[in-house]
């Protein structure tokens, strides 16, 4: 459609040009402040509404109970009205439950011209409200957007009507969202818990779990005796020869370099940085690395390389953590992987325990690339289906 005041992607049923409103006629304010004491006290954060007891984990210190908050009624919405970089978040209170919050915070819903959904979409995605937001900022450290300002913002919407098929189409994205993130994490914990049964823990010799027909005690041997380890060069610009090494692994594009070939199998941890400690299970993958980068590889007879990787993985990190919290070292040094004890069944005990978490992991993988596309889906609809 080549009019500006009407989007690329509708429902078929509509045709009408979208119009220009007033966000204060949309709007209706709800000023009502009462003791903290009376309904549950919640953070307006950029990630949603948190009872500040989970959001802190635990009673946030200095809360005073007797001092005054505003009420956010149910489906009613609110937002922090300081922002340090222009930017400025809106949520609706869907606890099922009044909630409070800074007295500060305005609350709000909309008339009977507008659809809330609708209008909280654009207020947390619209790059032209965006641009309203940042024109607030009027010196200092913080941008402020009161309330009365908030009304003055202008923006084209349709009738009610395609306001709230727009509104419950996004309601249900969200809600596919929602659901594949908690099945991703609840795919998380499982792998987790299998990792906590299906090793040894901290002064056993066998697992709480394990396949039938193993009886054998797990045997103890040090990393450096069962793999080759080693890091590459100081300086992720050296000229590598062409057609040799596509890609040049560093701490911050390690993620990404497994889409390259090569006969090896390899697995690799960030040696400092973002992601210090971090481990990666590289299959085929061709690349040359950083100094930075350590590489276990070379593999004996004794250890299977997909089995060392879901050891390694659930350990190392920890590792890391524990040993740079009581010194200065902020990086991981080779001794730190060489030295570690690894303990071990037989090949073909691990090749099972091995193929287990790997399955885990293709679940969790694709279950990670479903959200991702309804987030992608979810962010083409955002910018297609308003004006």
């Amino acid at each position: 459609m080549g009019n500006k005041n009407v989007p690329e992607v509708r429902f078929s049923e509509f045709s009408e040009e979208w119009e220009v409103n007033k966000l204060g006629d949309l709007l209706l304010e709800y000023n009502e402040i009462v003791f903290g004491d009376n309904y549950p006290i919640a953070t307006s954060s950029r990630k949603g509404l948190y009872l500040q007891k989970e959001y802190f984990d635990g009673e946030r210190s200095g809360i005073n109970k007797s001092l005054k908050f505003s009420l956010v009624p149910e489906n009613y919405i609110t937002y922090r009205h300081m922002s340090d970089d222009s930017t400025f978040h809106f949520n609706k209170n869907n606890m099922g439950e009044p909630i409070l919050v800074s007295k500060e915070y305005p609350v709000f819903t909309t008339n009977n011209k507008a659809n809330d959904e609708f209008i909280l979409k654009i207020l947390n995605h619209s790059p032209k409200f965006a641009s309203f937001s940042h024109m607030q900022k009027k010196g200092g450290t913080r941008v402020r957007l009161y309330f009365k300002v908030l009304k003055t913002y202008r923006l084209l919407i349709p009738s009610k009507e395609e306001q709230s098929k727009i509104g419950f189409l996004f309601v249900q994205l969200d809600k596919l969202i929602s659901k594949n993130q908690q099945e991703l994490a609840i795919l998380k914990q499982t792998k987790q818990g299998f990792l906590q049964k299906m090793f040894p823990q901290a002064g056993e010799t066998v697992p709480e779990v394990r396949f039938s027909g193993f009886f054998e005690e797990w045997k103890k041997n040090i990393v450096k005796n069962l793999c080759a380890i080693s890091t590459g060069k100081s300086n992720t610009q050296d000229k590598i020869e062409e057609g040799t090494y596509p890609f040049f692994v560093r701490s911050a594009t390690i993620e990404k370099s497994d889409k390259y070939l090569y006969d090896e199998e390899a697995v690799l941890t960030v040696g400092d940085g973002v992601g210090t400690g971090k481990v990666f299970h590289y299959i085929n993958g061709k690349y040359d690395i950083h100094q930075r980068v350590y590489r276990m590889y070379d593999f004996n007879e004794e250890l299977s390389a997909k089995f060392f990787y879901h050891w390694f993985a659930s350990n190392f990190y920890k590792r890391v953590q524990a040993m740079t919290a009581k010194t200065s070292v902020d990086s991981v040094r080779l001794n730190m992987i060489a030295d570690m004890i690894i303990i071990m069944p037989s090949i073909e005990e691990q090749n099972k325990i091995a193929s287990v978490l790997d399955n885990i992991d293709k679940y969790i993988s694709l279950k990670e690339q479903e959200l991702e596309a309804l987030k992608q889906t979810k962010q083409a609809f955002l910018q297609k289906m308003f004006v």
